[in-house]
């Protein structure tokens, strides 16, 4: 049986610091999940491919940065 994922989209400080995370968006698509983020905020298109390829931004002299995290759903690790 195929388990459920979710993407947990954060936006975060420049450091990507835990405690400058915010919950901001959540989706079952990684490509929608940076569209989304796209149309929500000033992502530049190299964040954008960072986070398709690493699901992460990182460096890119914005105000903040983006985390994606993927999480499964109701599955014993």
């Amino acid at each position: 049986m195929k388990q459920k994922e979710i993407y947990l989209v954060y936006r975060t400080d420049a450091w990507l610091s835990y405690d400058g995370q915010e919950l901001v968006y959540v989706g079952e698509d990684l490509l929608d999940c940076v569209a989304q983020i796209r149309e929500y905020s000033n992502c530049t298109k190299e964040q954008a491919e960072q986070l398709i390829d690493h699901c992460q931004s990182s460096c890119t002299g914005n105000e903040y940065e983006w985390i994606i995290e993927c999480v499964t759903l109701n599955a014993f690790v």
